[in-house]
């Protein structure tokens, strides 16, 4: 499996990317905006009628929730992955290619301008992910 540099996950099943140069290209320059998804793993546990949000212009610490998923059959609180401020919530996240357990620039969650670019180190690594989660794929 091919990873490209600039991914973590965490262990509630959120990707996070740094994609480089966007809308917002002086905090990208600066290693500070990232992109948030949510992994396979949790894609698929998901049924229909799935509702969420994210609280997009509020500082929030590391480990504090950031919004919420909901599903049929579950819901789950959005960690965040990262100290920051919300910049942007996806508005077509759950629309295709939602389903593509790709990560790519069309399916994230939100944007996030990380206060504590340290804590980047703290996240895990694909490989890390992958062992953690017993080898299930996290394309």
């Amino acid at each position: 499996m091919i990873f490209e540099d600039g991914l973590r996950f965490t262990e509630q099943h959120l990707w996070v990317k740094k994609f480089g140069l966007t809308d917002y290209a002086e905090r990208a320059m600066a290693g500070r905006e990232v992109y948030v998804g949510i992994t396979a793993l949790f894609k698929n546990k998901l049924t229909e009628d799935r509702m969420w949000y994210v609280r997009v212009g509020k500082k929030i610490s590391r480990g504090q929730s950031a919004g919420i998923i909901y599903s049929q059959n579950m819901h789950m609180d959005i960690i965040m992955p990262l100290s920051g401020t919300i910049l942007q919530a996806n508005m077509d996240f759950l629309k295709p290619p939602f389903w593509s357990n790709t990560i790519t620039e069309k399916n994230w969650i939100m944007i996030i301008d990380i206060d504590r670019p340290g804590e980047w180190n703290e996240l895990l690594v694909p490989a890390e992910y992958e062992k953690h989660f017993n080898g299930l794929s996290v394309k």
